[in-house]
């Protein structure tokens, strides 16, 4: 009888996952005991959004001074995307980093201090991804490494991957994490 109970429940869970994991299909029968299908049309589809207009932004730190000033995109659909400068600051007000968004991507010459106000790196960006050669310095003005891109993507998270010219990985930077690390 035990058995016949595991059975059971087993197989209610097995039909419960049926139901769940298999797709339904979008057609109806015209009538009952009819072979022939008919089909459901597809809601139409709506028409990419369109700029309504620039905005400019300013998010605080909570000593109310400024952390980030920016401009976006304010889309048809009311959806904003970075498109001109971009601005952050550490808590003393001293530039953390400073760029430009091109359509929500990466675009031309962006900026990076240490907190003393020296120049910690500086990255061009050619269509959401680094071009040329990048720059990076110690807090104390003195170059620390100078690299040039072949292949350079952005991943989903943020991070921007690089690759040399011998194929080797050499650098990843995470725009979430600020942090830098060379191979």
């Amino acid at each position: 009888m035990k058995f016949f109970s595991s059975y059971t429940s087993f197989s209610v869970c097995a039909l419960l996952m049926l139901l769940i994991v298999v797709p339904r299909t979008v057609c109806l029968a015209a009538e009952e005991g009819a072979d022939a299908p008919v089909y459901l049309d597809e809601p139409p589809q709506s028409p990419p959004a369109r700029e309504v207009r620039h905005l400019t932004r300013k998010q605080k730190y909570k000593d109310e001074s400024i952390r980030l000033e920016y401009q976006v995109l304010q889309m048809s659909d009311d959806t904003l995307v970075n498109d001109g400068t971009f601005v952050e600051y550490y808590v003393d007000g001293q530039k953390f980093q400073e760029g430009t968004f091109k359509h929500g991507t990466y675009d031309g010459l962006w900026t990076y201090w240490h907190p003393n106000g020296q120049i910690c790196k500086s990255i061009t960006f050619k269509n959401g991804r680094p071009h040329g050669q990048w720059e990076v310095f110690r807090s104390d003005g003195t170059r620390l490494a100078t690299q040039g891109y072949a292949v350079a993507f952005v991943t989903a998270s943020g991070s921007v991957i690089t690759r040399m010219e011998n194929s080797q990985w050499c650098s990843t930077f995470s725009t979430r994490e600020n942090s830098l690390v060379l191979a």
